[in-house]
């Protein structure tokens, strides 16, 4: 009785995982499903696996690369391939999964995955152990495509490229605009035609 347990608990947790959702292929076919986020146990890739239903015996995986965007009714993320988030810099990031936050004129997504500070401190038994500082980083993408992430050292500059600044910024403060504003500054640019 308890090894029947067992595995009906063990089958309901993997079923459990999935939530439905929607994902967007390269080849922009629209699937829609049950989502579980997982790794490839082959080569350690996320990759998502899409049930039709909650007993499909035979889900599809499709690797992260092979994906534009895919989301649950809680988030929706943009997989963005070959990505130079800085206009001015040569940081190259192959894949990054970016969290859509506002959708219109311009899009907004966040990321906490640029931007990190690495140091090391002492850790357990005399070793040293390294730390990684994760900020949010906001990305814009405007109707052509163009994505390039807002740079925390030349905000005013990187935000005027896809919108007047001066004016927007004005709108929401009148003490120095701040990065963690952004989210209201595009909101405010996309409620206006």
């Amino acid at each position: 009785m308890k090894l029947f347990l067992t595995i009906i608990l063990i089958a309901l947790t993997h079923i459990c995982q999935a939530q439905k959702g929607y994902l967007i292929t390269e080849n922009d076919s629209l699937l829609k499903g049950y989502l579980k986020y997982q790794r490839n146990y082959l080569n350690g890739r996320p990759e998502i696996e899409l049930w039709k239903t909650k007993k499909d015996k035979n889900p599809k995986r499709y690797a992260m690369v092979d994906i534009q965007e895919y989301g649950t009714k809680k988030d929706t993320f943009r997989v963005v391939t070959e990505f130079y988030p800085f206009k001015e810099e040569s940081t190259y990031i192959p894949y990054i999964e970016l969290k859509l936050l506002s959708r219109g004129k311009v899009n907004l997504f966040v990321t906490n995955e640029l931007n990190g500070r690495t140091w090391s401190a002492p850790g357990a038994g005399g070793s040293m152990m390294s730390y990684q500082s994760r900020q949010k980083t906001y990305i814009l993408e405007d109707r052509f495509g163009e994505i390039i992430a807002i740079d925390r050292e030349n905000m005013a500059e990187d935000l005027s490229y896809f919108l007047d600044y001066n004016k927007y910024a004005r709108k929401l403060t009148s003490v120095p605009f701040k990065y963690k504003q952004i989210p209201e500054l595009i909101k405010l640019f996309n409620k206006e035609e």
